[in-house]
């Protein structure tokens, strides 16, 4: 039961996969772009590569990637790579924008079979002129997000159907009360009958707006305003987009033409005198939202009596044309580069018409019923063999998550590297080469579990599937193993190189004519080591130093010089409770352990007997 026991002991302790020394080699960041590797040991000349790994900056987008090998000569200790870096304003808006400020890549040293030995992390910071803070967040007509936000405290709010006041931005000209008086009702416009109500041109917001406009998103708008009409009558409201000089004219009364230079049109009318109230004010907002079915150009005839307040008639409303349609919820749909939206009235009819509105703003909000699209996928650079790593990285129409996705591969899974707090439209996936890939194996993606959406929840729209017909599984690299017998004399041959697929070996243990082999030291650790296997999955240069006992008598296996009683009760103590507090060698003949054979081989030492 001992000798099984020690047996396990002895393999367990020696069948460890090994690596070379990544603690001896580590990556500092200086001049920002500029990396130095460093060595601690550095006596020996040795070679390794380098590579730069996209994260969430893209390769060729945001920085060029590098790669190459150091080859560092003995006393060497460090070597310098500096990373060209693409300047933001160069990089194309739909690789800009992201939750953060910054992006990042790493810079990698990996063995020349294609481990990692060390690397460190490049944040490059653009500063807040590019961050689109909340805004870069996209939204639908349920959970609105904004371009500018004006607290609600600023504005007089109203509850629009279901969705609540604070679904919408509202981006006013601020006035209590506002006279439009046209008196006899002619064909022209009249002065002050302009509002405009959204008229931001500086230039990060402009940025950002041509960055939604890329990635789908469209701006949601609704003119809204407080109305009281003196006498029954036509009012027009016309909404134009970016052009504040010309408008089109009044309709003939109740009707409305086709605009050709707003983006929509409406008549209603109004019977205050009907009201309790005389003097109140009704509510009214632009595009009508009960309105479903009649949204298109030309498609206006029918008079629309269910506006939505009891005194109050919609008669007719149009839209410039189809890509101009309004959304269920009432909202106008424009594109967000949209730098003003003016709203315009009118009146026409028989005899004086005097109306007024006051708070008039428009609620706005970007919308986004789009899908996130995969753009393109990129494999990192690198040599690739069975149990090396690699990444890959997708590329987003927009910012997605995907932090809790796996990556499924022909080489294997790859886990995300995303935060759960940064949304990015660049996603890195890492991992290794299975060990059971057939060499020539081409990389080839093939789906993934969990979720890619963006922030509102749109899943991805297209499968995740690609092959790279040039990036290939190659054969493992071939590491050396070299040995200090320290006068020593081997008993057989051991092995001078070996790879990640080789086999698991034992290494033979020499001899010396004089002195006793306490085991060997170097790779295996400063411990000597009479039993060193090397594992399967192995990798790293290796070296191994044979270590004697120079004043060892067979026998003596306390280490006092002399063979006495005292070496029998250690082996026996050991023997029996695995004590090895007073043994140096024990193993008197050599097999690989401790039996009671080394016990009798020292009483017979003890006894004289040979």
């Amino acid at each position: 039961m001992k000798k099984i026991l020690l047996i396990l002991m002895t393999l367990a302790a020696s069948l460890v996969a090994w690596a070379q020394d990544a603690n001896n080699f580590f990556v500092s960041q200086n001049g920002n772009n500029k990396f130095t590797v460093v060595r601690k040991s550095t006596d020996k000349a040795e070679t390794v590569r380098y590579r730069t790994v996209g994260l969430t900056a893209i390769a060729g987008v945001h920085f060029i990637p590098a790669e190459g090998e150091m080859q560092f000569a003995e006393g060497e200790v460090s070597k310098s790579v500096t990373v060209e870096e693409i300047d933001i304003t160069t990089v194309p808006l739909i690789y800009r924008y992201q939750h953060a400020t910054r992006r990042n890549y790493r810079f990698e040293v990996l063995d020349m079979g294609g481990f990692s030995l060390a690397y460190r992390d490049r944040y490059i910071t653009y500063g807040s002129q590019y961050d689109a803070g909340g805004n870069h967040i996209n939204s639908n007509i349920e959970d609105l997000v904004y371009i500018r936000h004006i607290p609600n405290s600023d504005h007089e709010t109203e509850i629009m159907s279901a969705l609540s006041s604070d679904k919408y931005v509202d981006v006013s000209i601020r006035e209590d009360y506002t006279t439009i008086d046209d008196s006899y009702d002619y064909y022209y416009g009249f002065s002050g009958s302009t509002r405009t109500l959204w008229n931001e041109e500086y230039t990060d917001r402009d940025s950002i707006r041509k960055y939604f406009s890329e990635i789908g998103t469209k701006l949601y708008a609704t003119v809204y305003f407080k109305e009281h009409e003196g006498a029954d009558g036509y009012q027009y409201v016309q909404i134009l987009a970016d052009n504040s000089e010309t408008y089109d004219g009044k309709d003939p009364d109740g009707s409305v033409n086709t605009p050709s230079i707003s983006v929509y049109k409406a008549c209603f009318e109004l019977n205050t005198r009907n009201t309790v109230d005389y003097n109140r004010y009704l509510h009214q907002f632009f595009p009508h939202r009960y309105d479903y079915t009649n949204q298109a150009a030309g498609n206006q005839d029918n008079t629309h009596t269910e506006f939505p307040r009891e005194y109050s008639v919609l008669h007719q409303q149009k839209f410039r044309d189809n890509s101009l349609r309004a959304t269920d919820a009432g909202a106008l749909v424009l594109d967000p580069t949209v730098q003003k939206i003016i709203v315009r009235f009118d009146a026409n009819g028989s005899g004086e018409d005097t109306w007024s509105a006051k708070q008039i703003y428009a609620r706005l909000a970007l919308c986004d019923k789009q899908p996130p699209v995969l753009v393109k996928a990129r494999v990192c650079n690198g040599f690739f063999a069975r149990g090396s790593s690699f990444a890959v990285t997708l590329i987003f129409s927009e910012s997605v998550r995907a932090d809790n996705v796996v990556l499924h591969t022909s080489w294997g899974d790859l886990t995300s590297t995303q935060s759960q707090y940064v949304l990015t439209n660049a996603v890195t996936f890492t991992g290794t080469v299975s060990p059971n890939v057939a060499q020539g194996t081409q990389l080839i993606l093939q789906g993934y579990d969990g979720e890619i959406s963006d922030i509102v929840r749109n899943p991805l729209s297209n499968s995740v599937s690609q092959t790279f017909p040039y990036t290939t599984v190659g054969q493992s690299h071939n590491y050396p193993i070299t040995y200090d017998l320290d006068g020593g004399m081997p008993t057989a041959t051991n092995p001078t190189y070996y790879n990640y697929d080789t086999n698991d070996f034992t290494l033979h243990n020499p001899v010396h004519p004089t002195l006793y082999f306490a085991g060997w030291t170097g790779s295996n650790g400063d411990t000597p080591q009479r039993v060193v296997t090397i594992p399967k999955g192995s990798h790293g240069d290796l070296h191994f130093v044979a270590n004697w006992i120079p004043t060892a008598v067979p026998g003596d296996v306390n280490g006092d010089g002399d063979v006495t009683a005292a070496d029998v009760t250690a082996l026996y103590n050991y023997m029996l409770n695995g004590d090895t507090s007073d043994i140096v060698n024990g193993d008197i003949d050599g097999d690989g352990y401790i039996t009671s054979s080394d016990i009798t081989t020292v009483y017979n030492i003890i006894l004289g007997v040979n």
